[in-house]
């Protein structure tokens, strides 16, 4: 991938990265619902993003508006894992031993985190996408750097690449306020995933250029 306009973060970089993540991700709506415990989110989030991004780090690029890191992507490339099957069993393995990581013992909680990974997931791509394509895998911009545009600017750098190379990008958010964002950059909404039990909606995003 030849993203001569973004920061490329290093390997100690990508190493230390989930902290950020889990620092921007802790009021997310997708991990308020799977871990509803702050004390439990508090400890399980930075555990589940750092074996996350070590096991999905062979297949996606971890770039960023800059050296500053105050907005980062980590873009799944298709053509490095040809499934993400893999991904998906590995990341349940993962939920599972977050209790006996952070001591919490209710089977409850468990059942409760792993539906919600389930239903939440990005398995709604292979209804829509063939060939190669990109996936915005995980995207967050720092709190105090928020609305100046940045998330945007990446995107479109990742839509510059992928129309060269005639691929497919596909994100998922579950905020609809970030719906308005996408669809200027030229992303389709395709599908939303819903549970009856679960105040959560996953808003499903296409933009196609495989075809242009």
């Amino acid at each position: 991938m030849n993203l001569e306009h973004v920061y490329h973060l290093s390997d100690d970089e990508i190493s230390e990265i989930y902290h950020s993540f889990a620092d921007n991700f802790f009021h997310d709506d997708l991990y308020r619902t799977i871990f509803p415990s702050e004390p439990s989110r508090r400890w399980a989030l930075p555990y589940l993003l750092k074996h996350y991004l070590q096991a999905v780090r062979p297949y996606c690029y971890f770039i960023a508006d800059s050296k500053d890191l105050n907005c980062v992507m980590v873009l799944f490339d298709s053509t490095l894992e040809k499934t993400l099957l893999y991904r998906l069993r590995l990341l349940h393995l993962i939920i599972k031993l977050i209790p006996i990581a952070v001591g919490v013992h209710s089977i409850r909680s468990i059942h409760h985190a792993l539906d919600c990974m389930d239903m939440f997931t990005s398995k709604w791509t292979r209804e829509f996408v063939n060939g190669a394509y990109y996936h915005v895998d995980l995207l967050y911009t720092d709190k105090a750097m928020r609305h100046h545009g940045l998330a945007g600017h990446l995107l479109q750098e990742v839509k510059q690449e992928a129309i060269k190379e005639h691929r497919d990008i596909t994100l998922e958010t579950h905020h609809k306020d970030n719906l308005p964002l996408y669809e200027q950059i030229g992303f389709h909404l395709m599908s939303t995933i819903t549970h009856e039990e679960y105040d959560l909606t996953q808003y499903c995003m296409l933009l196609r250029t495989s075809e242009e």
